[in-house]
């Protein structure tokens, strides 16, 4: 049981830093309420809203939950490796959060059409703030999610994973901006961060870099 264990704790890792993040964010949400700088640009107000992509945007939990089980179940340096890559992201975003308070102003007042994914649409504003929004983790998670998954070593190369997928990364970033959670700058700057670490998160080898910090804190 023991050697059991010792052979899956690194799994720990994203669930510890998790709930971290979560304190983190609640943190930053009670204090970013009004004085924020408002991301809006024309572009946003070229792009409709479609209460329809709101299943995309709820569905990106299910994409995040099944993406780290996989990859966990599969090997171990692909773990780790979407594991700094969603760590790194998700920590400079509460950095920016906290000395460049932002928020938008997309939302629309009234629905035109009045149907259960308007309601979930409202369900979700109550609950997702407009506030605390750049870059967008709902983006550039599923970028990490997308790349998580074409990179792991043993479903990587199958063509049903990398369509699906796509797909649904595709579909979540779109969310973001047709159900206005999102301005253009928020998705646009979650993309640059996610080139920004790709090299760090893909490029280095995080199982001995790991092994190196255990020794040393042993």
């Amino acid at each position: 049981m023991k050697n059991r264990f010792n052979e899956y704790k690194h799994v720990l890792i994203i669930p510890i830093y998790g709930l971290m993040y979560l304190i983190s964010f609640a943190m930053v949400e009670k204090t970013v309420t009004r004085d924020y700088s408002v991301l809006h640009t024309k572009l946003d107000d070229l792009i409709p809203f479609c209460e329809y992509f709101v299943v995309f945007y709820y569905l990106w939990f299910l994409y995040m939950a099944v993406t780290i089980v996989v990859i966990t179940l599969n090997d171990k340096d692909d773990y780790y490796k979407t594991a700094v890559f969603f760590m790194t992201g998700m920590t400079l975003f509460i950095v920016i959060s906290a000395i460049f308070p932002n928020g938008q102003d997309l939302r629309p007042v009234a629905f035109a059409r009045d149907n259960i994914f308007t309601d979930l649409v409202k369900k979700m504003y109550i609950v997702d703030t407009p506030t605390n929004i750049l870059p967008s983790i709902h983006v550039y998670n599923s970028l990490g999610c997308h790349l998580g998954l074409c990179k792991c070593k043993n479903i990587g190369n199958k063509k049903g994973v990398r369509i699906s997928s796509a797909i649904m990364c595709i579909g979540i970033v779109m969310s973001t901006m047709l159900i206005k959670q999102h301005s253009v700058v928020d998705v646009v700057s979650a993309f640059v961060l996610a080139a920004a670490v790709y090299p760090a998160s893909y490029k280095t080898d995080w199982v001995n870099k790991f092994e190196e910090i255990k020794v040393r804190f042993s």
